[in-house]
């Protein structure tokens, strides 16, 4: 154990940025053991895991005070179907208090989009997901918000065709339009934005396009071969096919600032989001600046959730992999700020059984500023013989919802 005066010189060492882990497990569930006994008043779904200063390779808890669930700090419940029966699906937020939803029957079946205020705690319709006419197999995909528009594209997965479409609809709602139909190399869409009144996308193998809301043909833009969309104006660069490998460079768009991705060595799944990095090394979860700077380690029992690293405003949601996860003192997930170091547990586990995933949105097309999950569902493994399963028991009618477009900066 380090000495009162190992910390005092680790806390006067804090300004050096060397590369430091974020806080250990224990030091999370300690804290949120510690917040129970000081705050009995009702529980807290969304409590501090722990705010800390770390340097050198020591942790400091710093406090132990959880934070007020206020709706305020983005954290609601909202029910999981429309008036209609349909299943909600959080997609991201609209703004600190309202969040875009899909209501989809079934995949490839037509849907619409809808919103929740968490202040007003109503649901209202935005408009149709229509398919378009004679289009065999065709499923909508990503949704992007811009400050004018919603924009989503559709493909034909069962298909051989390289054929996409892509829509519009205002952003307060009303009808849907498409924009366009793609084929060809440009249809191989695998990240939209809405940029001025532009469409931009990446595409699978690498390179970027444009079009005008006004539809016509898609324009290549030049020096992106290689590059795929992050958040906006960010886009990473790999080397030959972007399949299965980490990312060797970070380009801005708008000013072509571009920054060599510098992971340690042995890094894996690697991803960037701006200037900012994640992965894993020897099966820890890393974040660092592009440059390499500035690389602090999550808790060593946490694991990616959901299918990026980063959520929309750079914090990173991690899922809780440790032994003791059903505990109920462990928290579902961790939100980790890589600019503070500071790490939030989200999510209470039920008695006696797994809780509910946390979970960004996989339908947002850039990351996603939602994580939800299931509050009131446990899992429990049954096993016959050698064959063991899952099952859930508990109330799926709602979503817990942490909007972190309403957390504090």
């Amino acid at each position: 154990m380090r000495s009162e005066e190992d910390l005092v010189r680790t806390l006067a060492a804090a300004s050096g940025q060397v590369e430091r882990p974020a806080g250990d497990l224990k030091d999370l569930v300690r804290a949120r053991r510690q917040a129970r006994r000081s705050a009995r008043r009702g529980r807290m779904l969304l409590a501090a895991a722990a705010v800390v200063a770390v340097t050198g390779g020591t942790t400091v808890l710093l406090s132990d005070r959880p934070e007020p669930a206020a709706p305020a700090q983005g954290l609601f419940t909202m029910p999981a179907k429309n008036a209609q029966g349909l299943p909600l699906t959080p997609i991201t937020a609209l703004s600190p208090t309202e969040v875009l939803l899909a209501a989809i029957p079934g995949y490839g079946r037509p849907g619409r989009l809808e919103a929740y205020d968490s202040t007003t705690r109503t649901l209202r319709a935005l408009g149709d997901l229509p398919a378009p006419t004679g289009v065999t197999g065709y499923a909508v995909q990503n949704v992007e918000v811009g400050e004018r528009y919603i924009a989503w594209y559709g493909l034909t997965p069962a298909t051989r065709d390289r054929w996409a479409d892509f829509w519009i609809m205002p952003r307060n709602g009303g009808a849907a339009r498409q924009v366009a139909v793609v084929k060809g190399d440009a249809a191989r869409v695998d990240e939209l934005r809405l940029v001025a009144d532009s469409l931009v996308w990446s595409v699978e193998q690498g390179g970027v396009y444009r079009m005008p809301l006004t539809g016509g043909a898609p324009e290549r833009l030049p020096g992106t071969d290689g590059l795929r969309l992050t958040s906006w104006p960010w886009a990473t660069g790999f080397p030959g096919n972007p399949s299965g490998t980490n990312p060797v460079n970070v380009v801005n768009l708008e000013t072509r600032e571009t920054i060599a991705v510098k992971p340690p060595d042995r890094a894996r799944g690697v991803e960037c989001d701006r200037d900012r990095c994640a992965g894993t090394l020897d099966g820890r979860v890393f974040v660092q600046r592009a440059d390499g700077s500035g690389r602090m380690f999550a808790p060593p029992t946490t694991w990616r959730s959901g299918p990026a690293w980063f959520l929309g405003d750079g914090r990173l949601l991690l899922q809780v992999n440790d032994p003791d996860k059903d505990k109920a003192d462990v928290p579902l997930g961790i939100v980790l700020d890589p600019a503070t170091g500071r790490a939030v547990g989200v999510g209470e586990r039920p008695a006696g059984g797994q809780g509910d995933g946390v979970a960004s949105s996989l339908i947002s097309s850039s990351p996603s500023t939602v994580a939800f999950w299931h509050a009131g569902v446990a899992y429990r493994q049954k096993c016959e013989g050698k064959v063991c399963t899952k099952e859930a028991t508990g109330d799926e009618s709602a979503w817990t919802v942490l909007n972190v477009l309403a957390l504090p900066k």
